[in-house]
């Protein structure tokens, strides 16, 4: 009975270090994705922007929002 216990131990001990190795090599593999990447904005972008938006007719936009608002009171 003893033998029987003893096996258990050395397998889930064993089981235990084999996991811990694997997770291991798991995330020192594994790249690790923050989420965000760097973007450069160069003064042409921001001209370009800058000149779309004042390009922009934003002129209707009140009427537009009254509008919607007529609607979502209904």
């Amino acid at each position: 009975m003893e033998d029987k216990k003893s096996l258990v131990w050395w397998v889930a001990i064993i089981i235990i270090v084999l996991l811990a190795i694997a997770f291991w090599f798991y995330y020192q593999a594994a790249p690790v994705d923050t989420g965000y990447s760097a973007v450069t904005v160069t003064p042409d972008a921001v001209s370009a922007i800058e000149s779309d938006l004042s390009a922009t007719d934003l002129s209707g936009l009140d009427s537009e929002l009254a509008d919607i608002d007529k609607e979502l009171a209904q």
